[in-house]
């Protein structure tokens, strides 16, 4: 993967895209673009885990992303590729499937492209 800052950037590219953040599987923050990143760390480490376990409890294959709802529509997607966890706050003037499409294809193309490279 090109480095985390050239990934965020890329990121906020999308419309959409409030901010995000980069965690490691094991919860290491990578970098975001949030002016507090701890506490949405913790969240998403929490509610990845909980993905992950029922995951394997129902016999499912993979967690693509959730989206945690939230009053003022700036929703919570969060999506596992790799050993990574990535965290979307969502602008309220986009839906979350359209977003959480979207995103999904831009971690589909980067994903693709570190397997061949």
């Amino acid at each position: 993967m090109a480095s985390a800052r050239q990934f965020i950037h890329h990121l906020t590219s999308i419309e959409g895209v409030r901010h995000c953040i980069l965690l490691r599987s094991d919860g290491q923050l990578l970098d975001h673009n949030l002016p507090d990143p701890q506490g949405l760390a913790s969240l998403m480490m929490l509610a990845a885990l909980s993905a992950e376990g029922v995951k394997g409890k129902i016999g499912l294959s993979f967690f693509q992303h959730m989206v945690i709802g939230r009053e003022n529509r700036e929703n919570l997607l969060i999506f596992a590729f790799g050993r990574y966890y990535l965290g979307v706050v969502q602008d309220p003037q986009v839906s979350s499937a359209q977003l959480a499409e979207t995103v999904g294809l831009f971690l589909a193309r980067v994903t693709t492209r570190n397997a061949v490279a």
